[in-house]
């Protein structure tokens, strides 16, 4: 099952990623993973199926969305390993 592992500004947690789950991140108290780093939007990015595995979405935030610190049209496929910077939150995504 695929994992998120999220280094916000004050913590670091592990999410488990359903198949066809679709996560929000961002600071706003509706997110699914709501986050409290200081460059993050209320609804930064999304985290969404893709192809049978998962992809990530910025959603207009103010200061990007980035994989492996670079920046990305649309949506994003995801790899074992690769990081996203959503506003200073960093997020790693984990297959194995």
């Amino acid at each position: 099952m695929p994992k998120l592992v999220v280094h916000d500004s004050d913590r670091t947690f592990l999410l488990d990623l359903e198949a066809d789950e679709t996560l929000v991140v961002g600071r706003g108290t509706r997110c699914e993973i709501p986050v409290h780093a200081p460059r993050a939007s209320r609804r930064h990015c999304r985290v969404v199926p893709l192809g049978g595995g998962h992809g990530i979405e910025d959603l207009g935030s103010t200061n990007g969305t980035t994989v492996n610190g670079a920046p990305f049209p649309d949506v994003q496929a995801l790899a074992d390993g690769d990081v996203i910077d959503a506003g200073g939150c960093r997020i790693v995504y984990r297959i194995h």
